[in-house]
């Protein structure tokens, strides 16, 4: 694969994340109006870690040893960096709008 091509399909990848990262608050916005906004985090978190295992499994980086010491660490952050967070924020999407989603969703690891 050339230099030029590998530039190009960086680029796409750039574009459809860019797409991908700006549509989210719309469609998050759009769903909790209509679903119970628990269930819409779940549904995506759950979207995104089979995602992420095929990842793993396509590039042959799964299965992997997770020391035992880092499991208190990685529930934690699970806790309080993924599942309050997404509680809080898609509980309180469906009582404003797609702009002020977006802003919550930028600030919410501060």
């Amino acid at each position: 694969m050339s230099f030029l091509n590998r530039i190009h399909i960086g680029e796409r990848y750039i574009l459809a994340g860019t797409f991908t990262y700006s549509i989210f608050p719309v469609i998050v916005n759009y769903t909790v109006g209509r679903l119970p906004p628990i269930f819409f985090a779940a549904v995506s978190t759950l979207l995104a870690a089979i995602f992420l295992l095929l990842y793993l499994i396509a590039t042959k980086q799964f299965p992997f040893q997770i020391p035992q010491v880092a499991w208190k660490y990685i529930l934690g952050v699970t806790v309080f960096v993924v599942i309050l967070p997404s509680i809080l924020i898609y509980t309180g999407t469906q009582f404003t709008s797609s702009v002020n989603t977006a802003i919550l969703l930028k600030t919410e690891v501060i």
